[in-house]
C-alpha cells in the first residue's frame, strides 16, 4: 500500500488482523465504466488442493497518477496497472477471487510485509490458477500473442530438457527464429520480428517477482488484452527469439540484444523451474536442480523497485533445497548489508561461481566502493549504457583454477576451495563515503554493519603483475569523435600499439609454443569465434589479413555484424568486447591477457583455485599514510591481518592458461609462490631435467619455464 493510503491502515486491515496468514480479494461482477467494487476476505491456504483463488502476477508501474476502487467500503487507492489488470479480469456477472499483492499485503507494516513475502511461495503454488497480466495490449502484441499461440511449445521444451540434460553443446542446436541474416529478409518477416522483440521487452517479463509467480502453479495463463494464451506458448516465444551464440540485432529493430538479453533469459528461466517442478523426465540433478546460488546468478537480468527483493524473491522458488543459509526475510536490513551477508555465505561455502558476478567492473557505479569487491550487487544493470562492463564471454571447457572438482556449478558446496573470512582491523577499514550509501544504511547503526569490514581469503594458484595495458575507446573518446568511418581507423592504431609492445619481447614464441603474433591475435578474441566457439590459431591465420583491410575501408562499420559481408572475425571481437569494454595487457613475465577495460598497470592478473577463469585484482592501500607493498610479488602466504589486500576488479581472459595448465605445472615441479632466487633455480631445474629432459613435451602443452615464478600456492586477501 502506497503512502496515500496510510489512513485506511486501521479502516481496513485492522478489522482483518487476525486474518493472516491469507486474505484475499473478491472482485464484485460489473462492466466498465461503473466503477470497481471489492472485498477482502481472510482465507486460508491448504497444501496440495488447489484453493478458490486466482494469484495475479502483474508490474507494479508508477505510482503516479493512482486510481480509486471501492475497498471493503471504503475508497481506497491503487497503481494504475494494478486499476487497469483488475477491470480487466472483472466478469460482468458473476464474482471473481483473486490474491493481488499490493492489496492482500498491509505494505505500510514491515513486519507483516517480511512475513507475506516468506510465505508467497505457497500463495502461488497453492492458487487455483495463475494469471499474468502483461497490460494493455497494442498492435504488436495481437501479433506476437497469435504467433505465441501458434508455436510447438512441446517440441521446445524438448529441445530444453536436452540442454538442461546435455549442456552447451544442445543448446546451440537449438531452434532459433531469427538465425538467418537479419537484413535479407522480407518486410513482412521484419514486420513481425519487430513486434516480436517488441513484446518480449514488456516489463513484466523483466521483474524478479515474476520468476517466482510464474513457476510455482503448473496452470499459468498469460493475458494481454482479449488473448489469452497458456504459459508453455510464451515460453517458446521466447525460446525460439534466444539466440545460440552471442550476438547483435540489427539497427531496425525497437531493442537490442543486449537489452533484450534479460527478458528472454527470464522466460527461459521460469521454464526450467516448471520442467524441475512438474515434469517426471530424468535428468541430472547438477542440471535440474537450480539451487537459490544459481537464481542468484542471474539475479542482476532483473528489476526490482525495492533491490532486498533481489533476495527475498528467488529464495523459495528452489524445490531442493541446498540453500538452508539463506537469510531470514528483513525489510529493516539495508540492501549493502543483505548483499553482503549472501555474498560471504555463498563464498564461504565454496560456490565461487558468484566471484564472476562481483568485482569493481561489474559493480554499478552508484554504489561507490559501499559494497566490499568480492560482494555481487545483485541490482539490474543499465543496458543502455557503456557501464558496468558485459561479462566475459566463458566456456563449460575453461578450468583455469581446477578440474570440475574444484569448479561448482552451485547445487552442492565444496569446502575445499570455501573463503576464509576475517574482519579488517580498524587501522585498516575502508573509508565509505554516506552520500553513496543508502537512506536505510545512513540510519542504520546495528553491529551487522561490520559486515562492510569484511575481507575474504582466497587460495591462489598464480599471480603476475601487468606491466602494459592496450587502448580502449572509452581512452579516446572525449579527444576525438569517431564515426562509423574512422572507428576501423582507431581499431588499426590499437592494434600497431599493441604489435610494437610485443616486438620487444625477449621471445616471439609464447609458452604454448605459438608463435607470439598468434597468441595476441587469439587472446583480443579469447580463443572464442563469432558463434561462441573455442578455436585455435588456424581460425585467426586466414581472417586476420582480411579483417584489417576491411577496417581500413573507409564505409566499414565495425559495431555491425550482422551483415554477410561483415567479416567473421570482426563480429569476434566484438563478442569478445575487446576495445569496448575489455583491453589487451601484458605481464612482467610475459602473459598475454584480455582484461577489464578499467585495468591499468600495476594491477595483477591471478587464477583463485577452484575458479574457472583468471581475474584482475588491484592492489590495496587500507589507509592515507599506510605504506603498502608496491609490487604483487609481495603477496603474503597465509591469510591475516597483517596481509596485502586487494580489490577484486573482474574476469580476465590469460591465453595458454585455461585448461589447467598452471595447476599441472605447479604440481609437476614443486613451484612456489614468490620463490627465493634458490628456490626459483631449482624449480627451473626440476623444468629442465625432469623425465630426461622432456618435461614439456611429456606435459605437452609448450614450455612455460618463463612463468615458474609466477606460479604457486599462496593467500590473497580480498577487500
Amino acid at each position: 500500500m502506497e503512502q496515500w493510503n496510510i489512513h485506511l491502515v486501521d479502516k481496513i486491515y485492522k478489522p482483518l488482523q487476525g486474518t493472516l496468514p491469507l486474505r484475499v480479494l473478491q472482485i464484485h461482477p460489473g462492466a466498465s465504466p461503473a466503477p470497481l467494487k471489492c472485498e477482502l476476505i481472510p482465507t486460508k491456504i491448504a497444501d496440495g488442493i488447489p484453493n478458490d483463488y486466482d494469484a495475479t502476477s502483474y508490474t507494479w508501474g508508477s505510482p503516479a497518477n493512482p486510481k480509486t476502487i471501492n475497498c471493503n467500503g471504503f475508497d481506497l487507492k491503487i497503481q494504475q496497472n494494478a486499476f487497469d489488470m483488475l477491470t480487466d479480469l472483472r466478469h460482468p456477472d458473476r464474482p471473481r477471487t483473486v490474491w493481488i499483492d499490493a492489496i492482500c499485503i498491509n505494505q505500510c507494516d514491515v513486519v507483516e510485509r517480511g512475513q507475506q513475502v516468506s510465505m508467497m511461495h505457497k500463495v502461488y503454488a497453492c492458487a487455483r490458477r495463475v494469471v499474468v497480466w502483461l497490460g494493455k495490449p497494442d498492435d504488436e502484441s495481437r501479433v506476437a500473442m497469435q504467433f505465441a499461440a501458434g508455436l510447438d511449445a512441446k517440441e521446445y521444451t524438448g529441445e530444453m530438457v536436452d540442454f538442461l540434460d546435455y549442456g552447451d553443446s544442445k543448446y546451440r542446436e537449438k531452434t532459433y527464429l531469427l538465425r538467418n541474416e537479419l537484413t535479407q529478409e522480407t518486410d513482412n518477416d521484419r514486420k513481425l520480428a519487430i513486434a516480436l522483440v517488441k513484446f518480449i521487452n514488456r516489463p513484466w517479463f523483466n521483474r524478479v517477482w515474476v520468476q517466482q509467480e510464474a513457476s510455482a502453479c503448473l496452470d499459468t495463463d498469460v493475458i494481454c488484452g482479449p488473448d489469452v494464451v497458456h504459459w508453455d506458448q510464451i515460453f517458446a516465444l521466447a525460446w525460439v527469439l534466444c539466440p545460440p551464440y552471442t550476438t547483435i540485432w540489427p539497427d531496425y529493430f525497437p531493442h537490442t540484444f543486449r537489452a533484450s538479453q534479460s527478458n528472454l533469459y527470464a522466460a527461459t528461466a521460469i521454464q526450467a523451474d516448471k520442467i524441475a517442478r512438474f515434469t517426471s523426465t530424468t535428468a541430472s540433478t547438477r542440471n535440474r536442480v537450480r539451487t537459490l546460488t544459481l537464481l542468484l546468478f542471474e539475479a542482476h537480468r532483473y528489476g526490482a523497485t525495492d533491490p532486498r527483493d533481489k533476495v527475498y524473491a528467488l529464495q523459495n522458488i528452489t524445490i531442493r533445497d541446498w540453500s538452508t543459509w539463506a537469510p531470514a526475510v528483513s525489510y529493516s536490513v539495508p540492501w549493502e548489508i543483505l548483499y553482503t551477508d549472501v555474498a560471504l555465505r555463498i563464498l564461504k561455502n565454496g560456490w565461487l561461481k558468484l566471484l564472476s558476478r562481483s568485482g569493481r567492473a561489474m559493480h554499478r557505479k552508484d554504489c561507490a566502493g559501499v559494497l566490499p569487491s568480492w560482494v555481487c550487487d545483485f541490482r539490474q544493470r543499465d543496458t543502455s549504457v557503456a557501464e558496468p562492463a558485459s561479462e566475459l564471454v566463458v566456456h563449460d571447457e575453461w578450468l583455469a583454477g581446477g578440474g570440475p572438482d574444484g569448479y561448482q556449478s552451485g547445487a552442492v558446496p565444496n569446502l575445499t576451495i570455501a573463503a576464509r573470512s576475517g574482519t579488517l582491523p580498524k587501522h585498516h577499514r575502508r573509508k565509505i563515503d554516506p552520500q553513496h550509501m543508502s537512506p536505510d544504511l545512513q540510519r542504520f547503526k546495528g553491529p551487522a554493519r561490520q559486515l562492510l569490514q569484511t575481507y575474504l581469503s582466497f587460495q591462489c594458484l598464480m599471480m603476475d603483475e601487468i606491466v602494459y595495458t592496450g587502448w580502449t575507446m572509452s581512452d579516446t573518446w572525449g579527444d576525438r569523435k569517431y564515426d562509423d568511418d574512422t572507428i576501423g581507423e582507431m581499431y588499426l592504431g590499437f592494434i600497431k600499439a599493441d604489435l610494437d609492445q610485443l616486438a620487444s619481447q625477449p621471445s616471439q614464441t609464447y609458452m604454448t609454443g605459438e608463435k607470439l603474433l598468434d597468441a595476441y591475435k587469439l587472446t583480443l578474441i579469447a580463443a572464442t569465434d563469432h558463434n561462441d566457439q573455442l578455436i585455435t590459431s588456424a581460425y585467426t591465420d586466414g581472417a586476420w589479413d582480411t579483417w584489417t583491410q576491411w577496417l581500413a575501408k573507409r564505409d566499414s562499420d565495425v559495431n555491425d555484424i550482422t551483415t554477410s559481408s561483415t567479416p567473421p572475425l570482426n563480429k569476434a571481437v566484438q563478442t569478445s568486447g575487446v576495445y569496448r569494454d575489455f583491453r589487451f595487457a601484458v605481464t612482467k613475465h610475459g602473459y598475454l591477457c584480455l582484461v577489464p577495460g578499467m585495468a591499468q598497470v600495476r594491477d595483477a592478473v591471478a587464477i583463485i583455485k577452484g575458479y574457472k577463469t583468471p581475474v584482475l585484482l588491484r592492489p590495496w592501500i587500507p589507509a592515507p599514510g599506510l605504506h603498502a607493498a608496491a609490487s604483487v610479488g609481495k603477496a603474503v602466504l597465509k591469510p591475516g591481518p597483517t596481509a596485502e589486500y586487494f580489490e577484486l576488479v573482474g574476469d580476465a581472459y590469460v591465453h595458454g592458461v585455461m585448461n589447467n595448465e598452471v595447476i599441472c605445472v605447479g604440481d609437476e615441479f614443486g613451484c612456489k609462490a614468490d620463490p627465493t632466487p634458490a628456490q626459483l633455480e631449482r624449480t627451473r631445474r626440476a623444468a629442465r631435467e625432469g623425465h630426461d629432459g622432456k618435461a614439456w613435451e611429456t606435459l605437452g602443452f609448450g614450455d612455460y619455464t618463463r612463468v615458474l615464478a609466477t606460479i604457486g600456492m599462496r593467500w590473497v586477501n580480498l577487500v
